[in-house]
């Protein structure tokens, strides 16, 4: 009797002990949030300033590379808001952050770029000939589209 008494102990601790495992696994499988979900809004926000400094909207979605690598408004914003940008996107692989130049550190239209991409925006080059400080060739033009 007293041996039945011990191996229903045993089963009984068992049981529970698969009971508790199974209940970890459930908590484990919950899918933490992403950034893109948490931050919605705040990135949004972040993409409609660029929106304005740049000059874009649902009509006018271009931008000629050369005028924006020259827009000193656009570089300011960045630099000014890098805490945000880093808080609100996983910028891990982005070149901006890197410690080597050939990635990109510093390049502030490279982070640009990696913006309106993480925000699903498809940015697509056209060559086009255009006049910039009397100069006549071909320069290149980025058009921004929402997917």
């Amino acid at each position: 009797m007293y041996n039945i008494r011990i191996m229903i102990k045993i089963i009984n601790e068992n049981e529970s002990e698969e009971n508790n495992s199974n209940s970890d696994n459930k908590n484990e499988r919950k899918i933490r949030s992403t950034k893109k979900e948490l931050y919605k809004k705040e990135r949004e926000e972040i993409i409609n300033d660029l929106n304005k400094i740049i000059g874009i909207d649902e009509k006018n979605n271009s931008i000629f590379l050369y005028e924006l690598e020259r827009n000193d408004k656009v570089k300011e914003y960045i630099r000014m808001n890098l805490k945000r940008i880093r808080r609100y996107h996983k910028t891990g692989s982005w070149g901006y952050f890197s410690n080597e130049l050939s990635k990109g550190k510093g390049n502030e239209i490279g982070l640009l770029r990696s913006l309106y991409n993480d925000n699903d925006y498809d940015i697509i080059s056209k060559m086009k000939i255009n006049n910039f400080e009397d100069i006549k060739k071909q320069y290149t033009m980025l058009m921004f589209y929402k997917i």
